[in-house]
């Protein structure tokens, strides 16, 4: 089985969500079973849309901002987890939030401070946030989230959940603060595995040799730069770009009529 989520979400300073489109997916036997929430800002409410695609279920809802007043949407929730984790808060309190359905749920918060761990074979330090969201239903759903005191998520899992949200274990994870927006720092760890260091001897060695075999195949290239920086460094053109452009077109077979 294939499952995944996506969340895309406009929230302002305060944690509070003007707009969010969240999927949930699962694919069994070829067959997409996605449910999709919208939630969306208007004057003096929220406007929210929930798509089933199984079901073939669309259905609307409106919400009055004082029934609202303590939602956060997954989208900010993310954000004030890692607002959590950096304050390094230890305590617990209770929000409400949005099930995928479309209804208003117990949304509740247990942060129990730093702890030690290891991530990636790196000792880190470390905090733990407990969520517990309560369905009008009485569901229950828990899920428990790691995150570096700089906010890095590096684990996420629900309770009797298959499937779990974790950093890539090629990732280079640390105790200082990241440095902008960093993906993946390969250049940290990519030299450790020999696999794919062989590889990319392999490919540095085949690019080169194909450079070479051009360049006997065509020694008029090797003439033709070496004239070009010639000129170039005997004439001190202001403009590179000009100067490149007529010298090259002299080569041109239009110039011939």
């Amino acid at each position: 089985h294939q499952a995944g989520s996506r969340i895309t979400a406009w929230v302002d300073r305060n944690f509070h969500t003007l707009e969010e489109k969240r999927q949930e997916f699962i694919i069994i036997d070829g067959e997409v079973n996605e449910k999709m929430l919208y939630v969306g800002i208007q004057p003096r409410r929220y406007y929210v849309k929930h798509a089933h695609t199984t079901t073939q279920l669309e259905d609307k809802k409106y919400y009055k901002m004082e029934d609202v007043s303590k939602m956060v949407c997954e989208g900010s929730n993310f954000i004030l987890m890692r607002y959590l984790a950096i304050t390094r808060y230890v305590g617990q309190f209770e929000l409400t939030t949005l099930y995928i359905n479309g209804d208003i749920c117990r949304n509740l918060y247990k942060c129990s401070g730093v702890e030690k761990g290891i991530v990636n074979d790196q000792k880190l330090d470390l905090c733990k946030i407990q969520r517990t969201i309560i369905e009008q239903c009485g569901i229950v759903h828990y899920s428990t989230t790691i995150l570096t005191l700089h906010g890095q998520i590096v684990k996420q899992e629900w309770a009797s959940c298959n499937y779990i949200l974790q950093v890539n274990p090629l990732a280079y994870i640390h105790n200082e603060k990241p440095i902008g927006n960093e993906h993946l720092l390969l250049q940290h760890v990519w030299e450790k595995d020999m696999q794919l260091m062989s590889k990319f001897l392999d490919c540095k060695t085949e690019y080169t040799m194909d450079i070479k075999t051009y360049l006997a195949d065509h020694p008029e290239l090797k003439s033709m730069m070496a004239d070009y920086i010639q000129q170039t460094i005997f004439m001190k053109p202001e403009d590179i770009l000009d100067f490149t452009i007529a010298h090259f077109k002299r080569f041109c077979q239009c110039n011939d009529d």
